[in-house]
């Protein structure tokens, strides 16, 4: 699809295949309707007091509270606000420009987040929100249906949905849900959240080198890196803040500039928008959106060494193609670790450096 019609993908219920063909000629021009709730945000800062100004573009979005958006809710509440923008808050306009931002740089990569509902996490925190972590529900408790369907769910991960509906109901009459549903809580913490925050199986490794000083157990991790498309001085500064930010008392990451590329250097491709990513088929690349503020892209490049060093996202994000929305949220109580996002005061996990230690140096 050209850009001329590209606006036709924002007034039809169009299928997620159609929209990623519509970027594919066009992957770096922005939509028709995020322009336009560009130009409606930038409209109502202009007419708003300072005082009402937010600092921040992001909202955070979490179990309780995910972002849900679909081509269809973005259309149907743009026109709503831009019918009579005044009536509107600034807030209203901006949570709008924060799910259409998502959103659109999302859109050419919708295909690829399809079909992971069954990682869906929400049904796990849901009871454990209830039930507290001893698993405190009774019976009774499980036989209301939120909580009946919500277990139902987490079965859902791992088997048919007919196969989970005939075991809940069969238990159920037997009064063995507690039991049934504790189960399931167990192997789903084992399986979907529990990897959420360990290194994977092939990780890169980097030489190490041990303190030469007796009184420091400090291990030094170096990273060759190289990249000829950033202007140095913001490199200088994103990689000071990185290395700060994965270094602690027996940990130290240090970054060894390149002037040329090797097959062993992580390369940092700077991008003039999108979303920042690794690669999953190649963790020496890093493709960092340098049109990032420096503070911002500092620690979206601490985010994206992560999952160089072999770290996943403890964020969810999905692709609904029977709903057409995008899903996403962060795990509420991990909300300071920086592979789950990019809320203020982030750090990396002490347990994350033990692993590092054991599991990606090569000592000399």
């Amino acid at each position: 699809m050209n850009h001329e019609r590209s606006s036709e993908a924002f007034t039809q219920d169009l299928s997620f295949a159609l929209m990623e063909h519509q970027c594919q000629n066009n992957a770096g021009l922005p939509s028709d309707l995020f322009k336009n709730i560009s130009n409606l945000l930038q409209s109502a800062i202009k007419n708003s007091p300072p005082s009402l100004w937010s600092n921040e573009l992001s909202r955070q979005f979490d179990v309780d509270h995910p972002l849900q958006v679909s081509l269809a809710s973005l259309e149907k509440e743009y026109k709503m606000i831009a019918a009579n923008p005044i009536i509107y808050s600034l807030d209203q306009i901006l949570s709008l420009y924060n799910k259409a931002q998502r959103f659109e740089d999302l859109r050419c990569m919708l295909g690829s987040l399809a079909g992971q509902p069954a990682d869906d996490l929400r049904p796990y925190y849901k009871i454990m929100n209830a039930c507290g972590n001893n698993h405190n529900c009774s019976e009774n408790d499980f036989a209301s249906n939120d909580l009946f369907v919500s277990a139902q769910k987490l079965c859902e991960a791992f088997y048919t949905k007919n196969h989970c509906f005939v075991e809940f109901n069969i238990t159920k009459r037997k009064n063995g849900l507690a039991s049934l549903v504790g189960k399931y809580l167990q192997r789903f913490s084992a399986e979907k959240i529990e990897p959420l925050f360990q290194m994977r199986n092939e990780n890169l490794k980097f030489n190490c080198e041990e303190s030469t000083d007796a009184k420091l157990d400090q291990t030094t991790l170096t990273i060759p890196v190289f990249a000829p498309g950033m202007d140095p001085r913001v490199l200088v500064d994103i990689l000071a803040y990185t290395e700060q930010t994965w270094t602690n008392e027996h940990i130290r990451i240090k970054f060894d500039m390149q002037t040329t590329g090797s097959s062993n250097a992580v390369q940092i491709i700077a991008m003039t928008g999108g979303i920042s990513h690794v690669p999953s088929e190649n963790s020496h690349l890093i493709y960092l959106n340098a049109s990032l503020p420096i503070s911002q892209m500092s620690k979206v490049l601490a985010h994206e060494l992560g999952h160089v060093l072999g770290f996943p996202d403890c964020y969810i994000e999905y692709f609904d193609t029977t709903k057409k929305e995008l899903i996403y949220y962060e795990i509420a109580e991990k909300n300071t670790n920086i592979m789950c996002t990019m809320r203020p005061g982030v750090s990396v996990p002490s347990d994350y450096f033990l692993q590092l230690k054991q599991r990606s140096c090569n000592f000399r």
